[in-house]
């Protein structure tokens, strides 16, 4: 299943208090002794791996699967990611599908695991006869759960959290994450994100021209603002000015660019990094609430009328 950005811990707080949450996390926080969802998971899942002995950086998912009475993993072709199968005896069969990156394989290996740690916690969510009454219509499902169980087995907070603090934030921070972890550039971004409380965007864009002027053309939105503030997908193009120039022959760096969210035009902190995939040049690009100070701010902005002028 795909990796979706989870919700922050103050939005799942925010949203337990107004009984906005599905039944299968009440029924996991009650059976947890209360409090938010976040907190919940996070003790699900270290409780789980402080079981099989496995706090580690890298999470050796074949323990945990071994005391979730999976029988075999299957690398198999298949038209999806993974799936987890209930066998008559109370154990499962998981299904990774052959044709995926590794790092996908893994981070579906670690998604039907959540599967079953939930059955584990809850058992009848094993039923798929009781699916409906765990999964209401309208609120978060299973699955987006299960992402968020997973990304704490691969990325486990502890170990996440020193590491991030060994590094400045940037581009070089989420590769080298990705890496240590063996995870996605997404899973590493979007728990960097949850646990740091940064609000940053990344993606990877090519250059693009519009009306004779250099833009920027999304080639892959990967993290956005939080509540969605650049809205951008995938072949979305925009333009931005600032003292950043986007040469296809540039090299790492970073600058200041005025960027129009929602119509409203702000100063954004953006590094950048040339990529090449497919004998296709771009960027990986991470745009951030600006450091800037606001008299400087203003003195681009003004600078900006005058051109116009």
């Amino acid at each position: 299943m795909a990796f979706r950005e989870g919700s922050t811990r103050e939005a799942r707080e925010q949203e337990m208090a107004a009984g906005q949450t599905s039944v299968i996390e009440q029924e996991i926080t009650n059976r947890l002794g209360g409090g938010c969802i976040e907190s919940a998971l996070d003790q699900l899942v270290d409780d789980k791996l402080r079981e099989v002995n496995s706090v580690k950086i890298i999470t050796d998912l074949n323990r945990v699967a071994e005391s979730l009475g999976v029988k075999r993993v299957v690398m198999q072709p298949l038209p999806c990611d993974g799936y987890l199968r209930p066998l008559d005896d109370s154990g499962y069969e998981i299904g990774i599908s052959s044709s995926a990156p590794k790092t996908r394989q893994r981070f579906s290996f670690a998604h039907e695991l959540a599967h079953a740690i939930i059955h584990q916690l809850v058992p009848e969510t094993r039923s798929f006869a009781n699916r409906n009454v765990f999964l209401p219509p309208g609120h978060e499902s299973e699955e987006r759960l299960c992402d968020r169980i997973a990304a704490r087995l691969l990325m486990p907070r502890e170990h996440f959290e020193q590491q991030l603090e060994s590094v400045p934030f940037g581009l070089q921070c989420i590769e080298d994450l990705a890496g240590r972890f063996g995870v996605s550039l997404s899973a590493a971004a979007i728990r960097i994100k949850e646990i740091k409380k940064i609000d940053f965007a990344f993606m990877f864009a090519d250059e693009a021209v519009v009306r004779n002027k250099r833009a920027i053309s999304v080639r892959r939105m990967i993290v956005d603002f939080r509540y969605g503030r650049l809205g951008l997908r995938s072949g979305d193009v925009f333009q931005g000015e600032g003292d950043v120039r986007f040469d296809v022959d540039s090299r790492e760096g970073e600058g200041s660019v005025w960027v129009k969210i929602t119509n409203i035009r702000r100063l954004l902190r953006v590094y950048w990094r040339p990529v090449s995939s497919s004998q296709q040049m771009g960027w990986k690009l991470i745009f951030s609430k600006s450091q800037i100070t606001n008299e400087f701010a203003s003195k681009k902005e003004t600078a900006r009328k005058n051109r116009l002028a």
